[in-house]
């Protein structure tokens, strides 16, 4: 199904803007070409609407927000994607950087780690307790994304426990 490409109405964007905790970046606006950039600056796609999303509730806006308006929505996560599929172009990019918390249970050994982090960060916080990742070599990937960009087909059977989502058939 081929999404529309029309601009967001400026009131339905004052609308998200209510209540919204991280920020929505327009492309008339300086930080938006920032962060529509990812790691391959080949990709060049210019979204019609960036959120970048501080909380799950955020994220929930966001989705919602492009059902309505039949808007093909990215997720960037870390940026790493080669293909640049988190940017759509004409669409709604979720950007998850904001969220980037990871909480260690040392006596469990598990991690919850929210979905923008980067290995680094669940790195950096499991490393103190004696902990450590063994997903890849760089510390500026994804960790959600990272066992199927290199190649693994997901993460191994009973590394990750339940995770929370927002599915889009629930707006």
């Amino acid at each position: 199904m081929v999404k529309r490409s029309i601009a967001p109405d400026s009131r339905d964007v004052a609308r998200l803007r209510r209540g919204f905790q991280g920020q929505i970046l327009l492309p008339e606006e300086g930080a938006y070409h920032q962060a529509r950039k990812v790691w391959n600056a080949m990709v060049d796609r210019r979204p019609a609407i960036i959120t970048r999303c501080a909380s799950p509730a955020d994220v929930a806006a966001a989705v919602g927000f492009a059902r309505a308006r039949d808007l093909e929505i990215g997720v960037r996560c870390g940026g790493h994607s080669v293909l640049g599929l988190s940017v759509p172009e004409a669409g709604l990019m979720i950007d998850l950087s904001l969220l980037r918390s990871v909480r260690i249970d040392p006596d469990r050994r598990r991690a919850w780690v929210a979905g923008g982090a980067l290995l680094g960060d669940l790195d950096r916080a499991a490393q103190p307790v004696g902990l450590a990742t063994t997903a890849a070599t760089s510390p500026t990937p994804a960790w959600v994304a990272s066992p199927w960009a290199a190649g693994w087909g997901g993460w191994p059977g009973g590394s990750v426990l339940p995770v929370t989502t927002s599915p889009a058939s629930r707006w």
